[in-house]
């Protein structure tokens, strides 16, 4: 085997390690996902301001992180000044959120039911004065709007129940993912671990086809 074939296998079985030490973070990154999508499921509400409560601590991370900067700088220009103003509002409104989650909750939840009103109001209303007289499979459009009306309708006397469906949602996705990043964790360990083993059968292979051909020389001699 000559130096620079010993060089280039040992560099391919150190990149090989490398890949398979990184493997290990993102079946436990998967597993965390696994862990969470079931929660998701199994307790949608407490989900939901756990999710809020998160957004609430990095919005006031960053608000705390911003003040500092601020503090530390050695010049005041305006710019810096209503940077600081806006991270004390930013933090102020992160601190809201950790403490009560329920109300960012509930509030767009009545957000996307009015959404969802509007668009039901404004297709029954298309499909009434416009479809109709086109003809065609019209009354599709009026029905799909009256759902649109009555989900909306729904969602404002049960502000709670389209927030634990989200939630089922995300859950169920987390689940597909985190099953999806394991998976496919595992089929390239089980492929590196092939390409660790054809280079060293390669270079085995090559060696001794010379060791046949140096033999067949000193026949012929």
């Amino acid at each position: 085997m000559s130096r620079r074939n010993k060089k280039d296998n040992e560099e391919q079985n150190e990149q090989v390690k490398k890949n398979e030490s990184g493997i290990l973070p993102e079946i436990l990154f998967d597993i965390v996902l696994l862990v969470l999508g079931i929660a998701f499921i199994i307790w949608p509400n407490n989900a939901a301001e756990l999710l809020t409560r998160i957004v609430g601590i990095i919005i006031l991370v960053l608000a705390i992180i911003e003040v500092v900067i601020f503090l530390r700088s050695k010049t005041r220009e305006p710019w810096e000044i209503a940077g600081f103003v806006v991270a004390i509002i930013f933090g102020l409104f992160g601190l809201w959120l950790v403490i009560n989650p329920g109300w960012l909750v509930q509030f767009t939840n009545y957000i996307f039911g009015t959404i969802i009103a509007v668009y039901g109001l404004f297709g029954v209303i298309s499909s009434l004065k416009f479809s109709r007289k086109a003809g065609g499979l019209w009354w599709i459009g009026l029905i799909m709007s009256v759902t649109a009306l009555a989900l909306a309708i729904l969602i404002f006397l049960n502000p709670t129940w389209i927030s634990n469906f989200v939630m089922i949602i995300i859950g169920v996705t987390l689940i597909i993912a985190a099953v999806s990043g394991v998976l496919n964790s595992l089929k390239r360990n089980k492929a590196m671990g092939a390409e660790r083993i054809l280079p060293n059968t390669t270079v085995v292979i090559s060696s001794s086809d010379k060791l046949k051909d140096a033999g067949s020389d000193d026949q012929d001699k």
